[in-house]
């Protein structure tokens, strides 16, 4: 328990029969200065995951201007790039770590998580051709309490009451862009707004799944690891799908330059984000990657504005605001993990930040790129 610093060990349970059940919680007192820079850098770092994933939502929006409909093949070459680059990393690593012995022992992990991402990449593709973005943006920020749920039961991540405040006020954020978009006549209700929305519905769930055990095998193995199997599986299960799916869509595409400058954005920074998030996830948290990520609407609006002359909302500034302010009072606490031990059926409160730093220091959750280049395995 954190009070004003101090290290404050929780009284002992009762024993049950004769074994010890104990509760404990201890935060070592921190340089605050230093902390709050650590979490304005980690912020700052963080930016950039948001700025991947808007240019990634720009190039898509590119791609549906120029009526170009392949939403399996434009995924193809991201994962061919994190295949060439991490797959054969992996082949050149020895031991238990080579990516042959990973696919023999953990391989059928790896496939379920690269099915989803690649379904959930499919799906979005089309519910931006069938709804709107005021529903896509508010359909998509129903992934935080997702998130949560997810990682409670099976993370046992625990959470605080600064947490919670932290993610209420990620969510007024996310209701001026609503609104702002709700008062503009650009966006349409697209050909047929309840399957798109429904789209967006699945698409949320199935990134839940993805982000909670991503952060799973990334903090258990490493994001190299991660990186190459997922990207490899990815690339086969696509593979195998565009006869079926983009078969009529490549057919009808006129490769004209629009489409071709479309997916080289769409690509890079689909490339970065992957790369970048797996980063934040092995050192912070799935919900603290998607809170971070919110902030991907007020950059995909600034695009907006400079390349497809959408009108300017104070409302998105006021929103990126509410955002970053939300995300650093979550990140100032960081928050625990519910730890079972078997052998003297103890139950402890174990800060997350530990597992990073070896505990050696209290670091806040928002800590994605500080601490990287020893606790994992790099690029």
């Amino acid at each position: 328990m954190d009070l004003a610093g101090e290290t404050v060990p929780m009284s002992d349970v009762a024993p049950k029969n004769g074994r010890s059940d104990t509760v404990s919680s201890t935060v070592k007192p921190a340089d605050e200065p230093g902390r709050l820079r650590k979490i304005l850098i980690s912020l700052a770092l963080s930016q950039v995951m948001s700025l991947c994933l808007a240019g990634t939502g720009t190039g898509a929006q590119i791609l549906s201007n120029n009526n170009f409909r392949a939403t399996v093949s434009q995924n193809v070459p991201t994962y061919i790039i994190l295949a060439v680059v991490y797959g054969f990393s992996l082949l050149r690593t020895k031991g238990v770590s080579n990516l042959l012995t990973v696919l023999k022992l953990r391989g059928w992990k790896y496939f379920l998580l690269a099915l989803v991402d690649v379904e959930a990449n499919i799906l979005i593709n089309n519910a931006y051709y069938y709804t709107n973005l005021t529903s896509i943006q508010l359909l998509n920020s129903s992934i935080i309490p997702m998130v949560m749920a997810l990682s409670f039961v099976f993370l046992k991540t625990r959470y605080g009451i600064s947490h919670f405040i932290g993610v209420i006020i990620c969510f007024f954020g996310v209701a001026c862009v609503i609104y702002a978009d709700s008062q503009k006549s650009h966006f349409d209700d697209g050909p047929n707004p309840i399957l798109g929305d429904i789209l967006c519905m699945i698409t949320t769930m199935l990134y839940a799944i993805s982000n909670t055990a991503q952060e799973a095998m990334v903090k258990e193995f490493d994001r190299t690891e991660y990186l190459g199997c997922m990207s490899v599986f990815g690339l086969i299960i696509s593979a195998l799908q565009i006869p079926f799916i983009d078969r009529d869509g490549l057919a009808a595409a006129t490769f004209s330059w629009p489409i071709i400058y479309g997916n080289v954005i769409f690509t890079t920074c689909l490339v970065a984000f992957y790369v970048h998030m797996a980063v934040i996830i092995a050192n912070t948290s799935a919900l603290m990657l998607n809170l971070t990520g919110l902030t991907s609407d007020f950059y995909t609006f600034i695009a907006g504005v400079v390349i497809f002359g959408i009108s300017y909302q104070h409302l998105y500034l006021i929103s990126f605001v509410f955002i970053i302010i939300g995300t650093v009072v979550f990140a100032i606490r960081a928050t625990s993990t519910a730890t079972t031990t078997d052998d003297d059926a103890s139950v402890t409160l174990k800060c997350n930040d530990d597992k990073v730093n070896g505990g050696q220091e209290d670091v806040p959750e928002a800590i994605p790129f500080i601490m990287s280049t020893e606790a994992n395995s790099n690029v």
